[in-house]
């Protein structure tokens, strides 16, 4: 995955409030929150899915 082009948009709806902690935890780990909910969801997917992968993180 790295390197290659993002392309794909995925929209969510949510609450203020949970945009809100959202942002928080984004900032918290430094990241943007778009950056951090796509790498956070995307390890989760790993995990779910038995991946045992390691993924680089954005950003890093």
């Amino acid at each position: 995955m790295a390197g290659e082009r993002k392309t794909a948009v995925l929209q969510i709806r949510m609450t203020e409030d949970e945009k809100a902690k959202l942002d928080a935890a984004a900032a918290a780990a430094g990241q943007p929150t778009g950056t951090w909910l796509r790498d956070m969801g995307l390890a989760a997917a790993d995990d779910i899915a038995g991946g045992t992968k390691k993924r680089k993180k954005s950003g890093s």
